[in-house]
Formats: C-alpha cells, sequence, structure tokens
C-alpha cells in the first residue's frame, strides 16, 4: 500500500471539509426537495462521513439548516450514523458508475446505523447521486474533489 494513503495532514482536513461544505451547498441549490427531506428527517442530527485517506467530516442537521463541521460540535446532536468510503467511491457513486447498493455490497462503502436511519438515509443517497449525475455546480466540486483525493492518496484508491 502507497505511504500517502495514510497520511492525514491538517491542511487536507480543512480542504476536505470545504469541499464537503460546497457540495452541500450544490446539493441543496440544485435538488431543493431532496435537501428539505434531508432537514426535516435529519432534524438535530449528526453523522460523520469518514473518506479513507483523506479524513472525516461531521454533517449536522440543526434548526432546517444541514452543515459540515470538521469536529464534533460543542453541543452536539443526536448521533445517527457512522460511514466511510474510498475517494473512488465516491466518484464512482457521482458519475453513475456504481449504485449506493453496490457499492455497500461491495464493501466500498461501510455504514453503522440503527435500521430504520440507514434505510432513510439510502434514499437521500440515491437522490444525492441521481443530482450529481445532474448537477454542473456539483461535478466541478466533484473535479476538486479527484485532485484532491489523488494528491492526498498518490493515486492509490481502493
Amino acid at each position: 500500500m502507497d505511504e500517502n494513503w495514510l497520511k492525514q495532514t491538517p491542511e487536507g482536513q480543512c480542504q476536505l471539509a470545504d469541499i464537503a461544505r460546497r457540495a452541500l451547498a450544490a446539493f441543496r441549490n440544485d435538488s431543493q426537495e431532496a435537501y428539505a427531506q434531508l432537514v426535516r428527517e435529519y432534524d438535530n442530527s449528526s453523522a460523520v462521513i469518514g473518506i479513507f485517506g483523506l479524513g472525516s467530516v461531521i454533517l449536522t442537521v440543526s434548526g432546517g439548516e444541514a452543515a459540515i463541521a470538521e469536529r464534533a460540535p460543542d453541543k452536539p446532536a443526536r448521533l445517527v450514523g457512522r460511514a466511510a468510503l474510498y475517494p473512488e467511491t465516491i466518484l464512482a457513486l457521482s458519475e453513475g458508475r456504481m449504485t449506493p447498493i453496490e457499492a455497500f455490497h461491495s464493501g466500498d462503502l461501510v455504514v453503522r446505523a440503527e435500521s430504520d436511519d440507514l434505510h432513510r438515509a439510502y434514499g437521500l443517497m440515491v437522490k444525492y447521486t441521481d443530482t450529481a449525475l445532474r448537477s454542473q455546480q456539483l461535478q466541478s466540486v466533484l473535479k476538486e474533489f479527484r485532485a484532491l483525493s489523488l494528491s492526498a492518496t498518490g493515486g492509490a484508491h481502493g
């Protein structure tokens, strides 16, 4: 395994969080109905999303808004799940080369959550990947994510 795969720098963590924030903003702009469903169903909740080799972000939904943070807030919301996936998996999902269920069954997407939260999140993930295929703004953010993941991992992906 490439030794760069295990390196996570504070700068890389900040870049990952910034890209995640812009991806969330693009999702909100380009899929308002799915975004509204996200904030409605997960109000006062959070999830940890890890990207192998890059770090993790916290997605928190509170007060009708979703936000990305680099670390848990001082007053954490109810943690509904944890997910981890490879950078290449995010790109494959966003380009329609893989479905969320394929990623899960192949082990490229690892999720820990209660069953009802998992099923609701799956529905939102399908909407997110559909939005990614159609959204020029999100595809632009994904290009930056691809560059970040290649530089951070030395080109080594799952």
